[in-house]
């Protein structure tokens, strides 16, 4: 994650008591969170012998029920969202949460499963995605499976709003949104955000960039699956999950 986008989500995270909002989603999105959950349990077929990484996990909105799902589950991410994550799971040992951004930290565990949901579109560049991809499959055991989730498409994007379909779907969208905002007066992460610096620049991921990302996997001897999100998902059919099977 760039170095701003960084340092703002720990900042939301320690003031911010909408715990939905601190994963930079909108309040009338919480109904999405279990939905979610199970599509990672699935598509990282997690069981009670794994040991998992979750690299950006905010303040534990999927680590604290995988916590009860796993052998053991760690999590990186800045020291202020740790924190949250810790009085929000006590039980959880401190060696299993670790302070800084996943860029500049040295992991020497590998992990079976590694999570990595809603990250991606924080990188400052196609060359810094293709970095921290690439770092996470170092850190990947035999036969494990990593989960870039709700990766964010332009093109996807792009041809779902030109749709009826799509029309209607944000048309939905924003009644949703508004209606919360009126209810809760804060209605996302750039409420906390008004005087803070944000990212200039971020990747604006589309087809031709995952497409390379994809092919220099597979160089890596690796296997991929690409799985568009459905019309009924947080987002929409505009994201999408990649998988990478070891």
């Amino acid at each position: 994650m760039s170095k701003v986008s960084f340092k703002n989500f720990g900042y939301v995270s320690s003031i911010s008591k909408n715990y939905t909002i601190s994963s930079s989603r909108y309040p009338h999105q919480k109904k999405y969170e279990k939905r979610i959950l199970m599509n990672i349990i699935h598509n990282l077929k997690i069981n009670k012998k794994d040991e998992v990484l979750d690299i950006g996990c905010n303040v534990g909105t999927h680590l604290i029920p995988l916590y009860f799902k796993t052998k053991k589950i760690y999590g990186i991410d800045h020291k202020e969202c740790i924190s949250v994550l810790k009085k929000r799971l006590p039980g959880i040992s401190s060696k299993q949460l670790i302070n800084g951004n996943f860029l500049d930290k040295k992991i020497k565990k590998k992990f079976n499963k590694i999570l990595c949901y809603s990250v991606l579109q924080y990188l400052k560049n196609e060359q810094e995605l293709t970095f921290f991809v690439m770092k996470i499959l170092k850190i990947l055991k035999k036969d494990g499976i990593v989960l870039l989730g709700d990766v964010p498409n332009v093109d996807l994007e792009n041809n779902f709003f030109k749709s009826k379909k799509g029309k209607n779907w944000i048309k939905k969208f924003n009644f949703e949104r508004k209606k919360s905002k009126n209810k809760n007066n804060i209605e996302s992460i750039s409420y906390f955000l008004k005087n803070k610096t944000k990212d200039e620049f971020l990747v604006k991921i589309n087809n031709k960039i995952i497409k390379k990302l994809i092919n220099k996997i597979k160089k890596n001897k690796k296997k991929v699956k690409r799985i568009k999100h459905s019309l009924n998902a947080a987002f929409g059919p505009t994201r999408e999950n990649i998988i990478v099977y070891n």
